[in-house]
């Protein structure tokens, strides 16, 4: 049998070094150019964010007319500075509308002496006597879908951004 000579592997020249150097590059183009742009004519919508807080619709029951609180039953378009009025009876004079932001509302109260009794976020109450008078005073958080209550009234905010907000007053 005739043997085969044993040749020994040639060292790698240049230009097999160039070939497959450019070998890789067409490989890695070919792949990046399947990740590339694809214009297909599906449009995508953007898809709104379920955690989004509700904005203010304009269709509030009572409107802006912030008097119709007056016998704890009431829903009303706000902004900030507005000032809510109700039957003293309630133990309570007025809220005002501190802030509101996406979602969430903050009320200032302003009642009788006899306690503000509160139940919402963010709570804190004082008692301030001058002259033997006494006058309760308090703040009170509210969050879409959340209810709360001062004394005898339910407060309940359906929306709350772009600077107005619609709340919902239903004596308890």
């Amino acid at each position: 049998m005739p043997r085969t000579p044993h040749r020994s592997p040639r060292p790698t020249t240049g230009k097999r070094t160039v070939l497959t150097m450019v070998a890789l590059a067409a490989t890695l183009i070919a792949l990046a150019a399947g990740c590339g742009d694809n214009k297909s004519s599906a449009k995508h919508e953007p898809t709104a964010s379920p955690s989004a807080p509700a904005r203010p619709s304009p269709s509030a029951a009572d409107g802006t007319n912030l008097t119709a609180c007056q016998d704890g039953t009431c829903e009303v378009q706000v902004r900030t500075g507005d000032q809510i009025k109700v039957n003293p009876t309630f133990g309570l004079d007025m809220f005002t509308v501190k802030s509101i932001e996406d979602g969430r509302v903050t009320l200032m109260m302003r009642g009788t002496h006899g306690g503000l009794e509160a139940v919402g976020r963010g709570i804190s109450v004082s008692t301030n006597c001058a002259n033997n008078r006494c006058q309760d005073e308090g703040e009170l958080g509210l969050v879409t879908g959340m209810q709360g209550r001062v004394n005898k009234i339910l407060l309940n905010l359906s929306a709350a951004g772009g600077g107005q907000a619609i709340l919902k007053l239903t004596p308890q």
